[in-house]
């Protein structure tokens, strides 16, 4: 696990945006509660400490909005409602350009999306998985990252093994089933 990902983890979402971590770290934080709930139920939720993770993750994986009320980041907490209501129309409101384009292309099921974003990982992520190609995973640098992204997308837990950062394997064992 990067020292980014391992400061993202122990400290608040809101100073994500301040600080200079990659959107592919926030984006891959966000998208494995996603993933994970189609196969868990918000009991999962509650071994997540920080208080707007837990809150995506309620909302994801009760298709209930009302928890992305109590998100304190801005743009997380609109990416929570488009995710939880599947509903685009909240994008728009997500101030970080790269995040709002992701949030476009995977909410709205529009990969032109994905081609807007800056972030090299994030836009490899993003194209993965609206297009449901993980081609597209063997473009992302982090090794890590590359693996999950092929699990997520082929839907193929045999990914996890290649995972070196033990909470993410974790992770990817528990949302790709």
């Amino acid at each position: 696990m990067t020292t980014d990902m391992k400061y993202f983890i122990q400290k608040r979402i809101p100073a994500i945006f301040s600080k200079n971590f990659s959107l592919f770290t926030i984006y891959l934080l966000i998208l494995i509660p996603s993933i994970s709930m189609q196969a868990q139920n918000s009991s999962y939720c509650s071994y997540i400490n920080d208080h707007d993770l837990k809150n995506i993750c309620k909302a994801q994986a009760e298709g209930n909005s009302s928890h992305c009320s109590y998100i304190n980041d801005h743009d997380l907490k609109n990416m929570c409602r488009a995710q939880a209501e599947s509903n685009a129309s909240h994008c728009s409101y997500i101030n970080n350009h790269d995040l709002k384009n992701q949030c476009r292309a995977q909410v709205g099921n529009h990969s032109s999306y994905c081609s807007y974003i800056n972030d090299h990982d994030l836009k490899n992520m993003c194209r993965a998985q609206a297009e449901r190609n993980s081609s597209h995973c063997s473009y992302i640098n982090n090794h890590d990252s590359k693996n999950m992204c092929k699990a997520q997308v082929e839907r193929d837990p045999s990914h996890c093994s290649y995972i070196n950062d033990r909470d993410l394997k974790n992770k990817c064992r528990t949302s790709v089933k």
